[in-house]
Parts: structure tokens; sequence; C-alpha cells
């Protein structure tokens, strides 16, 4: 429904409307580093304000549907030219996103592929 409220100009597609790929890079120090093709890594604290998980299955279809709404601030922070100063990795996620803007708001959908990394203690 984004696109076709798009298409008929009730909403702006950000970004030319198609998916944008991209990839995080967390540290143990709550700094992400986003990596975006064509354009320089941006690196920010997120802090967490809200989150609402929510999950369930369309009517006749068994697969399971999740859906998560995030209210969280960013602030940006130096990226160092020894990214080692950010501290271990701490995990990678692949995203692939479209945006779009209605007024004030703008909606991602943000499809995520990506785990943590494994870390020694948790091998045990």
């Amino acid at each position: 429904r984004l696109e076709e409220s798009a298409a008929a100009g009730h909403m702006e597609a950000v970004g030319g409307g198609g998916w944008v790929k991209s990839r995080d890079l967390h540290y143990t120090s709550k700094v992400r580093v986003t990596e975006q093709e064509g354009s320089p890594p941006v690196s920010i604290n997120k802090c967490l304000l809200q989150r609402i998980d929510m999950s369930g299955t369309a009517p006749g279809d068994s697969r399971e549907c999740k859906l998560r709404f995030s209210c969280k601030t960013e602030t940006p922070v130096p990226l160092p030219s020894d990214r080692a100063a950010l501290g271990p990795l701490e995990g990678v996620r692949h995203k692939s996103r479209r945006s779009f803007r209605y007024k004030m708001w703008r909606f991602d959908l943000t499809v995520v592929r990506g785990a943590p990394v494994a870390r020694e203690e948790d091998a045990d």
C-alpha cells in the first residue's frame, strides 16, 4: 500500500523508491557503523526509547509474520581511523530498505539478515 500511496502522490518515496542495501557493524562500545555502497561510512550511538513486538498469522495462512515498532534516538559519533578503538565486533547485519515520507513521518520497510558474532564465553 505504501507504493500505491506514493504513486498517487500521497507519500514521497525516499532515495528514488527502490531497495537500498547496506551493512551494519555493531561494536561492543554500542557504536554502529553503517556501510552503504557509494557513501562514506556513518557511525552512530542509538538509544532505544520504546519497542513493541507483534506477531501473528493471516487467516488461512500458517506462516508467522513478525512486526516491530521501534522509537530510537540516534547520536552521530566520530568514526576513528582505527576501528579497533571501537572495541570487539559484536554483530553484522545486512539490510535492504525502502523508505517513504509523509509530512513529518518517515516509514522504513527493512528486511534484515544477520546474527550476532559468536563470543568465546557463549561457546560453553
